[in-house]
């Protein structure tokens, strides 16, 4: 019999101690994404999406974090010219004609959409990005106070 409640010991303190790790996980994720840490993190997470753009080019930013966003890539990204998406004229290379459907991607090269998905813990986030050809997810942590890719994933269309 002491090796049964030995078990169940061990088995409700297990219990417990994720418990309070949860609880503790979750208390310290943040209830709001601050703006100045979203766009800190989302510039970090563009340099490799912008890299694709030559110099003097017209890209076109679309994100919930706007002007303050383009602000700061414009610093990182001086050549090139960045406006918000809303300015994009239209773009038709995608319309189908004489029953021919494009195969390929269609849309003019000159955007990126991005954006933070979540910020699952402090420290962290979540960010999503796309361009004419490629689109992917980035998790991103803070370290030493600067802002570094941990993962990237990506896929190429």
């Amino acid at each position: 019999m002491p090796r049964i409640a030995a078990i169940l010991v061990a088995f409700v303190g297990g219990v417990l101690a994720t418990l309070i790790a949860i609880y503790l996980l979750l208390r310290t994720a943040p209830g709001i994404i601050a703006v100045e840490d979203a766009v800190s993190a989302l510039t970090v997470a563009a340099s490799r999406p912008m890299s694709s753009f030559r110099p003097g080019d017209v890209v076109y930013v679309k994100s919930s974090f706007g002007t303050d966003l383009i602000e700061k890539l414009h610093a990182t990204n001086p050549s090139l010219r960045l406006l918000p998406y809303a300015a994009r004229p239209a773009d038709d290379g995608c319309k189908a004609s004489a029953n021919l459907q494009p195969m390929a991607p269609c849309e003019r090269n000159d955007f990126i959409v991005i954006d933070a998905l979540s910020s699952p813990t402090s420290g962290t986030m979540l960010v999503g990005f796309s361009v004419s050809n490629a689109f992917g997810q980035m998790l991103l942590v803070k370290f030493g106070g600067q802002w570094r890719v941990a993962i990237d994933r990506g896929a190429v269309i």
